[in-house]
């Protein structure tokens, strides 16, 4: 998923095929669906609150080890995430603009914020912001 969110983003990046489009990504962020045990088929696992943090924290801080190894270890136990391949995909984007830009930090490309991370029902949702700040101050930005 990694790869493929990097040839997504080598797609989107390509100004052949975007000309000068804004380009606007939006991921569903379904979070675990096992908060409620009475719900079924999901019920009832303690990894979805650790694991509905881990993403929060991988969106704040977009650093990869809470999305590829702690989250990804909630889901592997019972999470049951339906965004989780998305957020993947994400991460592979942000993974492919460090190259393009000869970046080391991905926080001198994008900035992010988490905007809402709740669990209302027996399932999760997150909205989160994340701004390429170089393509931003150009006034032709990839969002």
């Amino acid at each position: 998923l990694l790869t493929k969110g990097s040839d997504i983003w080598n797609i989107l990046n390509d100004q052949s095929v975007t000309q000068q489009l804004r380009i606007f990504v939006l991921i569903s962020a379904d979070l675990a669906h096992t908060h409620n045990a009475n719900v079924m088929p999901y019920g009832y696992c303690a990894c979805a609150e650790v694991y509905d943090e881990a993403i929060g924290d991988w969106i704040q801080s977009m650093n990869e080890n809470y999305l590829l190894h702690k989250a990804s270890q909630q889901q592997s136990i019972g999470a049951m995430s339906c965004g989780y391949t998305g957020f993947v995909l994400l991460q592979g984007m942000f993974d492919a603009s460090l190259k393009q830009y000869s970046k080391q930090n991905m926080n001198d490309v994008w900035s992010s914020q988490l905007l809402a991370n709740y669990h209302p029902t027996y399932y999760g949702m997150a909205v989160g912001n994340f701004t390429n700040k170089l393509e931003y101050n150009k006034g032709s930005f990839i969002k």
